[in-house]
């Protein structure tokens, strides 16, 4: 039986970086909307929601064709409270409401501020995750070619990828790092959000990607995006 996939975007109406940061406009469009628009083009995607307890950015999602079918307890909108904890609430209470109905359902975890989510993606974590049962999430893993260190158990630094000295290898030659960017793209099975209360459960799988990404915290961040869409308007 096909199961429920529905589309979570998480967006609450505090922040202190960049004040009122998911409905800041990027060329034109409040910054919720390019990732609500991705999940709506998505083809396997049944529903888009987003959470919030701002009145306002309820708005603004349902101008842009996103669903509010709740919203979100002001408790869980706190600084100190992570994502993994709203989302969890969040999947609790679409089964509440007949949203999902089985624990094999599939959600789609979205970031408002990692930009910029493409609609295939998506549909390639959806698919990758129904086409293994056994697994709990599949998502987006940016191949990283820069070099990385770590605290080693004894103190000090030390490189990570398993190479000692990483850096004086070609980027071609280098062992290839993944950083998660679950904001980017993540399906993964309800039963991962309302039983073990994680994000990706114990069998995820990783789709390798090389994209652009900008993570939208603060104004200087905004004006990098600005600048990198129009260089991309410029090349078409």
């Amino acid at each position: 039986m096909k199961e429920n996939v529905i589309a979570i975007i998480p967006a609450r109406g505090g922040s202190k970086g960049l004040r009122r940061k998911n409905i800041r406009l990027l060329n034109n469009k409040p910054l919720l909307a390019y990732s609500i628009e991705p999940a709506l083009a998505a083809r396997l995607v049944d529903r888009v929601i987003v959470c919030t307890e701002d009145e306002e950015i309820a708005r603004i999602a349902r101008d842009c064709g996103a669903e509010t079918p709740f919203m979100r307890d002001p408790e869980l909108a706190a600084d100190d409270i992570g994502c993994n904890a709203v989302m969890v609430w969040t999947v609790r209470k679409l089964f509440d409401i007949g949203y999902l109905t089985d624990p094999m359902d599939i959600t789609v975890y979205l970031q408002p501020t990692d930009l910029f989510k493409q609609a295939a993606w998506i549909d390639e974590c959806i698919r990758t995750l129904r086409a293994d049962p056994r697994a709990s999430s599949a998502f987006l893993g940016c191949i990283e070619q820069k070099n990385y260190w770590e605290a080693a158990p004894r103190g000090g630094f030390r490189p990570m990828g398993g190479r000692a000295h990483p850096g004086h290898d070609n980027r071609q030659v280098k062992p290839q790092l993944y950083r998660e960017d679950t904001g980017m793209g993540a399906a993964i099975r309800a039963y991962v959000w309302t039983e073990l209360k994680d994000r990706l459960g114990p069998r995820p799988i990783l789709l390798p990607k090389a994209y652009e990404f900008f993570d939208i915290h603060a104004a200087d961040d905004l004006f990098l995006a600005e600048q990198y869409l129009k260089f991309q308007a410029q090349q078409e």
